[in-house]
């Protein structure tokens, strides 16, 4: 069956119905699952920077995949990060994810020309991103948090107080420490602590401080020229931005 036989609905948040919403939510459990009301409100409903966009793919009546691309602004420069992009297994290799993009990327476009649109993919929809010429700002690599002067050097943005205070409200557990004068934000991983980024002091009294937090991991950016279409979990933008997105962007740590 074509593409023709697949339609597909944009929303802004403020437009959102209940049936919309119970439709994004089955697609996103039915390929992710764990994706709760409470999450989408906190990323979605609650977003600090304005209305985020939706699609949902349906085939039929049957809603087969989604997208969504959350407001997620930096430097004061209005930005969208596309996440939670799915395709049920059946309707795979149907150009679904592809052209739920290319219309998001319209519609963001056609009303705020001057935005910025990143993501952070999985190493399934990374291959579709590169197909679509994004931009690969960034491969991640992983590291230890050893040296502050050499984590400083890396990763210069501090997560500002709005940001730090929209985590706060994440259903995620975060704490800061204080390493030299600078304030840290990390989270509980399964081995080791999460380094989620440099944090103002005023946003670290919003966390329950650690003194000693022990082994803590990060992702170091990278630029790759080499192996540029290679995924090693990545930052992806829409055309070149004239900064860089900082990991502590990425929706995952929203909800």
């Amino acid at each position: 069956m074509g593409n023709t036989a697949i339609k597909y609905i944009l929303k802004w948040s403020n437009e959102i119905d209940d049936i919309f919403l119970d439709d994004f939510l089955n697609v996103e459990n039915a390929v992710f699952g764990g994706f709760s009301k409470q999450i989408f409100e906190q990323k979605i409903i609650n977003n600090i920077y304005g209305l985020s966009l939706l699609t949902i793919a349906y085939l039929g009546e049957e809603p087969i995949g989604a997208d969504a691309m959350i407001r997620n602004d930096f430097r004061g420069q209005i930005c969208f990060e596309t996440i939670d992009t799915c395709v049920l297994e059946k309707c795979r290799g149907m150009g679904v994810f592809s052209t739920i993009t290319k219309k998001e990327v319209e519609e963001i476009m056609g009303v705020y020309p001057e935005a910025y649109i990143y993501g952070f993919p999985n190493a399934n929809s990374f291959p579709g991103y590169v197909k679509m010429k994004w931009f690969v700002q960034h491969q991640l690599y992983p590291s230890f948090f050893i040296s502050p002067f050499l984590y400083n050097r890396d990763n210069p943005e501090f997560i500002d107080f709005e940001y730090g205070e929209w985590l706060s409200r994440s259903s995620q557990k975060f704490y800061s420490f204080k390493c030299g004068r600078k304030y840290y934000l990390i989270k509980q991983g399964k081995r080791c602590f999460q380094m989620i980024g440099r944090i103002e002091p005023a946003a670290a009294l919003l966390f329950e401080r650690k003194r000693c937090p022990g082994i803590i991991k990060y992702f170091i950016k990278r630029h790759s020229l080499l192996d540029n279409n290679k995924y090693q979990g990545s930052i992806i933008t829409y055309g070149k931005p004239q900064f860089d997105i900082p990991y502590w962007k990425h929706d995952a740590f929203l909800g």
